[in-house]
């Protein structure tokens, strides 16, 4: 079965890049919260921080559950072809991955504009 391979070829780039993307965020997350924190004066800082950082754990955690659960439907779709005894590799990608590729751009690109517009101290 070519499932593994179907994520490979989805997922390697895409992972590669929001691997970058996250290391760079985490190499300047402090100072990008601690410039919003400084701009929202009369606010407690430490809150705004602490805020910012939470905000950039939970991106993180969307981007991979939305990820996870592609490869969920997936697979699952794979396993009722192969109750059915359709295991070729044609099969799983007519029927299973569709849309797949799409949809892991799109959380891609999503996940790339919500750290960015983090990484912006607004």
């Amino acid at each position: 079965m070519q499932k593994q391979n179907f994520w490979e070829s989805v997922l390697k780039d895409k992972l590669q890049e929001a691997g970058t993307i996250k290391s760079k965020a985490e190499l300047n997350l402090p100072i990008a919260c601690y410039k919003k924190a400084q701009k929202n004066s009369g606010k407690n800082e430490l809150d705004i921080f602490n805020q910012c950082v939470e905000e950039f754990q939970q991106i993180q955690h969307r981007f991979m559950g939305s990820l996870e659960y592609e490869q969920r439907k997936v697979h699952q779709c794979s396993q009722e072809l192969a109750k059915n005894g359709q295991t070729s590799n044609k099969d799983i990608e007519k029927f299973c991955t569709p849309g797949v590729k799409e949809n892991v751009e799109q959380y891609y690109l999503q996940f790339r504009n919500e750290i960015n517009d983090l990484m912006e101290s607004k």
